[in-house]
């Protein structure tokens, strides 16, 4: 299932994004420690509607109940809802996430 995640990414990288940016990408691709979630059951995903619809609650109801710190999106609208909400997580673009908190983590200095 990741893999067509990776895809999308991918190709907005190469579309929105200037040429050396996808060799970063690539790299924090194989580099970065992934953790999979499972997804959460259906009646338990249902109370996560309301901010991110029906066609991306699954997205919002697995970063709440994996107690992840930070959602990645692209969808403007869709990070606003959640950095509105009291969830506890903060909705970042992938380029917000990488330029304001990856480069100050520890882990990584080679991206500075």
């Amino acid at each position: 299932m990741s893999q067509p995640v990776l895809i999308e990414a991918e190709r907005n990288v190469v579309e929105q994004l200037r040429p050396e940016a996808f060799q970063t990408f690539r790299r924090l691709v194989a580099t970065v420690p992934w953790t999979v979630v499972p997804l959460p059951p259906r009646g338990q995903r249902r109370e996560y509607e309301r901010i991110a619809g029906a066609k991306d609650e699954h997205v919002l109801a697995a970063a709440v109940e994996s107690g992840a710190e930070f959602l990645l999106l692209l969808d403007k609208p869709f990070q606003q809802r959640v950095n509105r909400s009291d969830l506890g997580l903060r909705a970042l673009s992938p380029g917000e996430f990488i330029t304001t908190v990856l480069i100050e983590h520890e882990d990584y200095p080679s991206i500075r």
